[in-house]
């Protein structure tokens, strides 16, 4: 049982909405799926499968104040309270950047101890429409800092362990792969989420492992001209539980598992919308292979 149950009546508590992956039988026999890819304007009803319900009224508890009773290993996610070294608002410029993303994976690395880790992805996002058309592949890419996609409003976690396995092979030389992914080694995905700005709209939200079904993650591929990565969607059930951090400031680090080989999953997770402003805040996220 989660630490949290003994929580549930003095948390704060918030109501919103969640975009969830739908029940739909077609999905006994079909995949989920969405391609990333350039289409033809005949097929772009191919792109995806993917249909989704919303369920209204759900209870997001604030955790503010209870920090110290989140933990990775348990829950799937943790607030680290970490005041970067380098100056946030010029992560546009690469030298910055690169000690940025050194100093994160130094910093799973410290708190998590390691014997490998490998910074292999990094994202810009920011919670405001972009105005230019959602699949323009003619324009520049997405996730920098001058020009950031948006969040994700559907829960899911990123990877699935066939699909954590597959990712971690993707990024590690043979060499490594050989040792690392013997069997011998625990390996784990760890997301790093540090809002640029205090967040006042739009916080991250989570939800408690202990409180999801296996049955409720439906695996679905993720296909791009490059790569086929497969990631979980969350069913809603009444029965699962959700917590934010309210008013997360730049020296405060939502830090959330997305695969482990040794045993759990990861972290659903999912942006909540129960307040937002227009403005939106900046936000950077870090993906880091550990090893050990």
């Amino acid at each position: 049982m989660s630490d949290f149950q003994d929580l549930q009546n003095i948390l704060s508590t918030t109501t919103g909405s969640l975009m969830c992956i739908s029940d739909d039988p077609k999905y006994d026999k079909e995949k989920p799926y969405f391609y990333a890819g350039k289409l033809e304007a005949s097929q772009e009803h191919l792109r995806t499968n993917l249909e989704y319900s919303q369920h209204d009224g759900i209870k997001f508890r604030d955790i503010r104040g209870f920090e110290e009773k989140v933990e990775l290993s348990k829950h799937g996610f943790q607030i680290f309270k970490h005041a970067s070294s380098q100056d946030l608002e010029r992560l546009s410029e690469e030298s910055i950047l690169e000690n940025y993303l050194l100093e994160t994976s130094n910093l799973v690395k410290e708190y998590m101890g390691a014997t490998h880790v490998l910074c292999y992805d990094y994202r810009f996002r920011k919670d405001v429409p972009q105005p230019e058309p959602e699949y323009d592949f003619d324009e520049p890419q997405r996730g920098t800092f001058s020009r950031p996609e948006e969040p994700a409003n559907t829960p899911h976690v990123d990877q699935t362990k066939a699909g954590g396995f597959r990712r971690a092979q993707r990024h590690l030389t043979e060499e490594e792969t050989e040792i690392y992914l013997s069997g011998r080694y625990r390996l784990r995905i760890i997301n790093s989420w540090r809002p640029l700005k205090p967040v006042e709209d739009s916080p991250l939200a989570f939800c408690d492992y202990y409180s999801i079904a296996h049955s409720a993650l439906v695996a679905a591929d993720r296909v791009s001209p490059e790569y086929c990565g497969e990631v979980y969607y969350l069913k809603f059930e009444a029965e699962q539980q959700w917590y934010y951090l309210s008013k997360q400031k730049p020296d405060e680090i939502s830090v959330f598992l997305s695969f482990d080989s040794h045993p759990n999953s990861g972290s659903v997770h999912t942006r909540l919308s129960a307040f937002r402003t227009e403005e939106g805040h900046l936000v950077v996220l870090v993906k880091v292979l550990k090893v050990g």
